[in-house]
């Protein structure tokens, strides 16, 4: 209920920390050249602090001050204790409460303006003061926040009431409406009639002239510019990431004056604040390759809709290439998303599109869900993860020190913010110590909405071990289940029953996405390696999607090889990656790892290849595609994967890269 109409909640509001379904946007740079470090959980998630604790039947018990908030020590543990009953209820872990509709981002968000620095323990928050926000990832400006919302009806029926009630912003895309509104009303968003629900949206993750890359050699685009006398001249590449010029680190008219960027700039259709500003990386290694080409810039923003939306937006503006790093976790594993549509669009209308593959290698477990006789702790059944034998209802797995790590857990049902009638089952995920100890959880309401929980945990000063545990609550056992281990390329392993799955998904398994895999350009033949060696963290392709653009199943799941294409990485910009003396080149040069720094290289050789065939409407995507796979050299990947020779082409030479995807 608002705050000036409850009684004093010390003594009778609960909540913890938990975790559930969100959209984040990650763009996709590698951190394994990096020392990890420490960054907040953003679940709010202490990393060994009592969440459950399993008894012998598996039902789990709250922390004290949970269930007795009068033990509550500070406003975080109020806030957190409102924000778990906002969503639940007095069932703590199962039922609906009056905020449940906008799950725990946002009721937690909610409770911490509430109970900021000016509120006292002992009596009513005040909401005055510098707020500080448990979760630090979440998109606040201003004490404003940045939500996805699905209509319970129709879309424009709810876009007028949220106008009504102050959000600004508003973005569209099928059945989703992406805005901001003021912290302070997001109950007033809770209470809406026309909404089904809302979920927080968090700002993009990096996966990570004067300074040329290196990947300029490795992929010979300097002899197919002389062989061809091509720059990409009348090419325009439009670039999708999380931010252009916004980060305070350099600046585009640096860039262009040192001719890093063009002499005309970059037309910037729309940028993110305090961004890391990976897109104006990404558009230095362009100009590297093809240094006549134009770029455009437009930002993934926070989730599916907003990336469906820059893409639009730059084949609108004339690109005739789109190139992005980002992955925005709200995307749906088993359903094409918004973003998937929208580049298989605009395919159509004769642009290519590249994608970085991601960083996650084969870190995924993909399985029926077989329910056990166990208990779980919200009174459902936890999942027999034995294929044959005595049940086993945990899953170990390895996060190393200081790594964080995001979860993102899903099930073969529609995602009703893709226009389906929503999830029909309620599947929960936990995470636990070695102790039993439940460190996170994906627990929000999801019967309705989207197949999704999903989670994030940071691991401590040493290497830890978990347990995972999935709990069907109610509905039908989902005939797939997926989850990926996502710390791009930091480490975590799955250690007992894995299945070794495709990580890649939602707009990188578009049917007309070319995705791109890394090799460090300093083990390519150009750099005296050959055959030239895939990154170990490159993600791998192949997950099906069992449901159609409309909600329908699908009588057969599609399984599609989108990863065909490897490009160089850990290539040096002006500004952007890791800066350390690890690699063979100047000390102190920025080194830029991932398949963030891949995709722009293969891209930019698109527009090579274009100019050279007499401009963009010489070459349909088809076309691209196939000629970059016939000009290709083997590559050495490894050897737990499962998918067939793909190949990679370099334009204009004999040498390219053929990437078994993953």
């Amino acid at each position: 209920m608002p705050h000036d109409q409850r009684q004093p909640v010390r003594a009778s509001r609960t909540a913890i920390r938990g975790r559930a379904s969100v959209a984040t946007s990650f763009c996709r740079q590698d951190t394994r050249a990096r020392r990890p470090k420490p960054r907040s959980n953003v679940f709010g998630l202490e990393s060994l602090e009592a969440r459950f604790v399993l008894d012998a039947s598996g039902t789990g018990t709250l922390p004290d001050y949970v269930v007795n908030p009068t033990l509550a020590t500070s406003p975080a543990e109020l806030a957190e204790a409102a924000a778990y009953r906002d969503v639940h209820g007095p069932g703590l872990l199962t039922g609906t409460g009056p905020l449940g509709k906008i799950g725990f981002d946002l009721s937690l968000a909610y409770e911490d303006y509430y109970y900021g620095s000016g509120s006292d323990i002992a009596g009513m928050p005040t909401g005055s003061g510098n707020v500080t926000y448990a979760n630090s990832d979440l998109q606040i400006l201003n004490n404003s926040i940045a939500f996805d919302a699905v209509p319970s009806g129709g879309i424009a029926a709810l876009q007028t009431s949220l106008i009504a009630i102050g959000a600004t912003g508003l973005q569209s895309a099928s059945n989703e409406i992406s805005a901001w509104i003021p912290v302070s009303d997001l109950a007033s968003l809770a209470n809406l009639s026309d909404l089904s629900y809302a979920r927080a949206l968090y700002k993009p993750v990096v996966r990570t002239g004067s300074v040329e890359s290196q990947g300029d050699a490795a992929i010979n685009a300097v002899a197919a510019r002389a062989n061809y006398d091509v720059t990409g001249a009348g090419v325009t590449v439009g670039v999708i990431s999380d931010s252009f010029n916004t980060s305070g680190n350099g600046s585009e008219a640096a860039d262009v004056a040192s001719g890093d960027l063009p002499a005309a700039g970059v037309d910037v259709l729309g940028d993110m604040p305090d961004g890391t500003d990976e897109g104006r990386g990404m558009a230095q290694i362009i100009h590297d390759v093809a240094p006549g080409a134009a770029i455009d810039f437009d930002t993934g923003g926070t989730g599916d809709v907003t990336l469906a939306g820059a893409i639009d937006a730059l084949q609108a503006a004339g690109a005739n290439i789109i190139v992005d790093d980002v992955g925005p976790p709200d995307e749906a594993f088993f359903q094409d998303s918004l973003a998937s549509q929208a580049i298989d669009n605009v395919v159509a209308e004769g642009v290519s599109y590249f994608s970085a593959a991601g960083n996650d290698a084969n870190q995924s477990y993909e399985s029926a869900f077989v329910p056990s006789t166990v208990k779980g702790p919200a009174g459902g059944v936890l999942m027999n993860f034995a294929t044959s034998g005595a049940a086993v209802t945990q899953q170990e797995i390895t996060i190393p020190a200081f790594d964080s790590l995001d979860l993102n857990f899903q099930w073969n049902q529609p995602f009703a913010s893709l226009g389906g009638a929503g999830a029909t089952s309620q599947v929960n995920v936990y995470v636990l110590d070695s102790s039993g100890q439940i460190v996170g959880s994906g627990n929000d309401p999801v019967v309705g909405g989207d197949a999704q929980q999903l989670l994030e945990y940071t691991a401590g000063a040493t290497n830890q071990n978990f347990y995972l545990e999935f709990e069907l609550v109610s509905g039908p056992a989902p005939t797939q289940i997926k989850y990926i281990l996502d710390d791009d390329g930091g480490g975590a392993t799955i250690d007992t029953n894995p299945t070794n799955s495709s990580t890649d998904f939602g707009h990188t398994n578009a049917a007309g996405a070319i995705g791109v895999a890394a090799a460090p350009y300093y083990e390519t033949p150009a750099f005296g390696v050959s055959p030239p060696e895939l990154e170990d963290f490159s993600s791998l392709s192949g997950t099906p999607i069992y449901i159609d653009d409309s909600g329908n199943y699908l009588q057969t799941p599609v399984v599609r090889q989108s990863l065909s294409v490897t490009g160089p990485d850990g290539v040096n910009t002006s500004f952007f990656g890791d800066q350390g003396d690890m690699l063979p080149d100047n000390p102190g040069e920025f080194n830029f790892f991932g398949t963030s720094a891949a995709a722009p290289h293969v891209a930019a050789v698109a527009a090579l290849m274009m100019q050279a065939s007499g401009g963009p409407s010489s070459l349909t995507e088809s076309q691209i595609r196939t000629a970059l796979d016939s000009s290709a050299t083997t590559i050495t990947v490894r050897t737990n994967n499962f998918n067939t020779s793909e190949s990679i082409p370099i334009t204009g030479t004999t040498n390219g890269y053929n990437y078994l995807a993953g």
